[in-house]
């Protein structure tokens, strides 16, 4: 069958169904900012005009016109009628092969181009499908979803041309056995010594073939395997992201997460938020309202969160500058403290959540004994969870100070005063305490685990020695 090239390449086909829905604009309907998506979307328009920004380009797509959004890329959607509802359909997914995204590196695509019945029809039914049985779906209703998805993904290609396998020539057959191989050993220690011996042939001839073939490395093809199989867990199962390193072929969680990211833009843990839509925003603040910003926080005196003030909110230690908050440590042995009212976090109990936060020191009295950080209250005890000095980034508990952790920079990341860093701390509890995650610049810096730190009671900043500047601070519940 001379239309049926590469039967080890469909077979090994990975489709994975994120989203399928219709959606519609109302009249001058604008999304605030750019968003993107781990994962590949397709829209095409039914009816009105949908307005799409991608970079400094902006195109216009009307009824019958088709656009292809890679993972990763930022896009703003509008609609361009202030007059007319725009309705179209959307469908997220990923497609793979051998862990390759078939996707990756191309350009938003606007196809004008009409689909047939036999797609858009077929299209409508995951959409009503996924909607009437969105609040109770299980692994059966998945299951057709996933067959219908493969259905539609077939006609939507015969129909626009599309070629899923562009850059992918037939691959030679020891190359195949070499990647089934490695299909069935990838959460192993394996090495390309290894391989080579399973089809007989030489380290070297195996290297030239990957190049030739797949473009890639035998190493960049064996973590691409792993990266795939882990965002499989990621998105299908409930397990720590511990346990998917381990079953992935990983050494260790810290290793396990530098790759992901540095693949994927964004930590496992925001992979899998960002494509599961398990992240619910609780609070944002961006200093920009100096009455909002007081009616949410109360500012202290030492370190201590219930620590009582009788000051003026703001005041020669606290002000609003360009934007941004900035604090100041009351005196020479003082701390200050800023702490987030219980009623801005609507008084839901956190277990799982993240804590955002873009702040720099500047103004530095010691350059030694400086310091900034994110504190949380549990119950008895204070714990300061992160630490930025010029020296390092640290966690430690207050009660056990002399248990604390300095944590590695970020490569080629030098601090210096007034440089603004993002700091993000992903905390999910345990049996017993709280597993704590650090990320600067949206790299793994580190984890620690604090047998206290369950259900956070309070949240706030602090400064000593020092000036503090608060660019935003942000609160997001994880389930």
């Amino acid at each position: 069958m001379a239309g049926y090239q590469h039967p080890q390449a469909i077979d090994h086909l990975q489709l994975r169904l994120r989203h399928v829905g219709q959606v519609r604009l109302s009249p001058a309907w604008r999304r605030a900012g750019a968003a993107q998506q781990p994962f590949t979307e397709i829209c095409y328009v039914l009816r009105g005009a949908v307005g799409v920004r991608q970079s400094a380009c902006e195109y216009t797509l009307h009824s019958g016109e088709l656009m292809i959004i890679p993972a990763f890329v930022s896009t703003e959607i509008w609609n361009a009628s202030a007059y007319e509802e725009a309705v179209y359909l959307t469908l997220g997914c990923e497609m793979e092969l051998d862990g390759t995204d078939l996707f990756a590196g191309r350009e938003l695509h606007i196809k004008q181009q009409s689909l047939p019945p036999a797609v858009t029809n077929l299209w409508i039914e995951m959409a009503e499908y996924s909607e009437r049985y969105a609040e109770q779906m299980d692994a059966l209703d998945r299951l057709y979803l996933s067959g219908k998805a493969r259905m539609w993904l077939a006609e939507f290609c015969r129909f626009t041309g599309i070629d899923l396998q562009t850059g992918l020539a037939k691959i030679d057959s020891r190359l195949q056995q070499a990647l089934q191989y490695m299909r069935s050993h990838f959460h192993k220690s394996i090495t390309m010594a290894e391989v080579a011996r399973e089809v007989n042939v030489s380290e070297g001839h195996l290297r030239a073939l990957f190049k030739s073939e797949m473009g890639v490395s035998f190493r960049t093809a064996l973590q691409n395997m792993r990266i795939s199989q882990a965002k499989t867990l990621l998105l299908g199962s409930d397990l720590a992201i511990g346990e998917i390193a381990i079953r992935t072929g990983f050494n260790d969680v810290h290793h396990f997460s530098r790759t992901f990211t540095k693949v994927e833009g964004v930590p496992p843990s925001v992979f899998r938020s960002m494509a599961t839509g398990a992240e619910r925003l609780l609070f944002e603040d961006h200093f920009t309202d100096a009455a909002q910003t007081e009616k949410w926080w109360s500012v202290r005196h030492g370190a201590g969160l219930n620590t009582p003030s009788h000051m003026p909110f703001y005041n020669d230690l606290l002000t609003m500058r360009d934007s941004c908050l900035v604090m100041k440590a009351p005196g020479e042995k003082e701390w200050g403290s800023l702490i987030l009212k219980p009623d801005a976090l609507n008084g839901e109990a956190l277990k799982n959540y993240v804590v955002e936060c873009r702040l720099t020191l500047q103004n530095v009295q010691d350059p030694i004994n400086e310091k900034i950080g994110i504190v949380l209250r549990t119950g008895f005890f204070d714990r300061i969870l992160f630490v930025y000095r010029l020296q390092g980034f640290a966690s430690f508990s207050r009660v056990d100070p002399e248990r604390e952790v300095t944590l590695a920079h970020p490569v080629g990341f030098v601090p210096a005063e007034g440089q603004m860093i993002e700091v993000r701390l992903e905390v999910r509890g345990e049996h017993v305490g709280s597993h704590v995650s650090f990320y600067i610049n949206n790299e793994f810096v580190g984890a620690r685990r604090f047998s206290l730190l369950q259900g956070a009671q309070q949240i706030g900043l602090y400064v000593h020695l020092a000036e503090g500047v608060f660019d935003y601070f942000r609160v997001t519940n994880l389930y």
